[in-house]
């Protein structure tokens, strides 16, 4: 098993990676703790029972999240309310046991629970694995816009278990791809070759190379004002897509990929990215499958991400790929950006 630490100015936690990490979690829990779960029912469902096997203090209370339809303030008030009937105190702890929505949430309510309470992840999706689980930011959705309540609230411990996306369905494990293909484009050229050579880029490997990478920039820039900024390479757009074509009926991931394309495809157009770049790009999505392509109404997406909380005095930071491998954070006005949407 390997450790990783995530070392801040105020706070330090450990990535557990590695077959059965969660036993790590269950047996620090295990008789001296109470603990509230926040679970995604169908990964309690296949992994609940091993993780509640043999431990002598059951949970406090249980509840379920089911996708984006529950980031929302009102379910994170249920959530709340929970907690409180189940006398939670801040010496207590929430376990998440899901993927990207449930942890988001869990982190959220639990860094509003009377002002602070700790809280675990055990993620069980790719994309969770590789990037949401690790970096404390928590969050729920409006109508208005996707993360726009939300908060830094870094997690006590995160258990890594790749046995644990053995039942996931091949489009769970797609939506991850997207967030690996990431990770290795804006900061490793090393990885963007494996992935060229057409290595398992949802091994164990490949997943801890992906944590690696952003504990670095997390340790780095913990609230996102400088060199975090650079994982959120085609989400700016990617979030509005999810957005404009209805929670659901794109993943996560889906809307990432083509937001990743459409973003490439617009910054080699103007010289921001070396020439080639877009198409090595669209052959790596295609390679796995990855949708890349956005026919729908620009001024839509543009209004959209107008509202985005990265939205600063009428300038946006985008992130642009200098190459494959490279990234770098673009500052451009809204009109700019919307010139050039629009020129596509």
């Amino acid at each position: 098993m390997s450790v990783l630490n995530v070392t801040l100015k105020d706070n330090e936690y450990k990535i557990y990676i590695g077959k059965d990490s969660i036993l790590n979690l269950r047996d620090y829990l295990k008789g001296k703790s109470r603990y509230f779960i926040i679970a995604d029912h169908n990964a309690f469902i296949n992994h609940g029972k091993q993780f509640l096997k043999d431990m002598n203090n059951p949970p406090e209370d249980m509840i379920f999240v089911s996708g984006e339809k529950d980031k929302t303030l009102q379910k994170a008030e249920t959530i709340l309310s929970r907690m409180v009937q189940a006398k939670m105190t801040r010496s207590d702890y929430v376990v998440s046991l899901g993927g990207g929505v449930c942890g988001d949430i869990a982190g959220f309510c639990s860094s509003v629970y009377m002002r602070g309470i700790k809280y675990f992840q055990i993620p069980t999706t790719l994309l969770s694995q590789v990037d949401s689980s690790v970096g404390g930011k928590c969050g729920v959705n409006l109508k208005e816009g996707k993360n726009l309540i939300g908060t830094f609230h870094q997690p006590s411990g995160v258990f890594i278990d790749r046995s644990l996306l053995d039942t996931l369905p091949e489009r769970e494990m797609k939506c991850g791809k997207a967030e690996v293909i990431k990770t290795a484009l804006i900061k490793d050229s090393s990885l963007v070759e494996k992935i060229d050579s057409g290595h398992d880029i949802t091994s164990i490997e490949f997943i801890e190379s992906c944590i690696d990478i952003k504990r670095k920039v997390v340790e780095n820039d913990q609230f996102d004002y400088g060199e975090r900024m650079l994982l959120n390479f085609g989400h700016t757009l990617g979030h509005a897509i999810e957005a404009i074509s209805g929670y659901g009926k794109l993943s996560h991931g889906e809307a990432i990929s083509i937001g990743m394309a459409v973003i490439t495809k617009l910054s080699e157009k103007y010289h921001y990215s070396e020439s080639g770049t877009y198409d090595h790009l669209i052959r790596i999505l295609k390679m796995h499958g990855l949708p890349y392509e956005y026919k729908e109404d620009m001024n839509k997406l543009f209004n959209y991400i107008s509202n985005d909380k990265k939205n600063m005095n009428n300038k946006m930071n985008i992130v642009f790929l200098k190459k494959p491998g490279q990234a770098y954070i673009h500052s451009t006005s809204l009109v700019n950006l919307y010139n050039m949407l629009g020129s596509l």
